[in-house]
């Protein structure tokens, strides 16, 4: 699938990410909830660094510039959630507990944030975790879904391998076009991205 990859959690992730610690409510937008961390949470983002990013030398590549950790979030049905321009994100998804489990879980892949018919479903479980490229998104076409968020932040313009300027700029002007095209579709999406990096 373009743009997206599974990674296979380890069995020590399995067990953590299983695990439903008592969560205490940090804040809620919309269709947004944030959780206090809990020592549960802290401990995936431990295993997450060994396994996965000083693992495979992501940071020692020159391909990003920063790591940011966000979680635990919680997205209700609805709810639509994209990687920025120059923002490679991945998803640890967390056990919800039985009683606000009304259905499976259903989230769709878009490669694409702008075309919707490029939608994939994708196998939401805790027995993997979900990389997803710049400038495509999640949806949550049934909820609630409960995950850790780590985000890897390109240079600006490193993702085109260093294109010149003026490509880079008129790269810029047309996402900002798009993006004042969607701007009513797209209200609870960039509501949800701006809780996200406050």
């Amino acid at each position: 699938m373009d743009g997206f990859e599974l990674l296979e959690a380890t069995p020590p992730m399995r067990k953590l990410c299983a695990k439903q610690p008592e969560r205490m409510v940090k804040s809620q937008t919309g269709l947004l909830r944030e959780y206090e961390a809990s020592e549960v949470d802290r401990e995936i983002f431990r295993h997450f660094k060994e396994d996965y990013v000083r693992g495979r030398g992501i940071t020692e590549k020159g391909q990003f510039i920063r790591v940011q950790e966000h979680g635990p979030r919680e997205l209700q049905s609805g709810s639509r959630l994209a990687s920025s321009r120059h923002t490679t994100t991945v998803f640890i998804p967390l056990a919800l507990r039985t009683a606000d489990i009304r259905r499976p879980p259903k989230v769709l892949y878009q490669p694409d944030r702008y075309n919707e018919n490029t939608q994939h479903s994708i196998p939401w479980s805790t027995e993997a975790h979900f990389q997803i490229h710049p400038s495509s998104r999640i949806i949550v076409e049934e909820g609630p879904i409960l995950f850790i968020m780590v985000e890897f932040v390109t240079e600006e313009g490193s993702a085109e391998g260093g294109a010149p300027r003026k490509e880079a700029d008129e790269e810029k002007e047309a996402d900002e076009e798009k993006e004042a095209d969607e701007e009513k579709e797209a209200d609870e999406e960039l509501v949800i991205r701006d809780a996200l990096n406050t």
